[in-house]
């Protein structure tokens, strides 16, 4: 176990910058205001930049919807 441990913490390394920023372009470019998805947005960049590809594939997926009524 402390052998699994050890070699998944040396493949840790830093985010591709350049994915960081080029999923921020790719975001600003959809039908919607800019940073209009918050953390989700923020999100979504580090999880490209960390998994290094412009559009990961993500083979388990779960969708939560949330709502509320904020008096608008």
């Amino acid at each position: 176990m402390r052998n699994m441990i050890n070699k998944k913490i040396r493949e840790i390394r830093d985010i591709d910058k350049k994915i960081y920023q080029k999923t921020q372009l790719s975001l600003d470019n959809l039908t919607k205001p800019k940073d209009s998805l918050g953390r989700l947005e923020e999100f979504a960049k580090r999880f490209c930049a960390i998994r290094r590809k412009g559009h990961p594939k993500i083979d388990k997926k779960v969708i939560v919807t949330f709502a509320a009524d904020h008096g608008i």
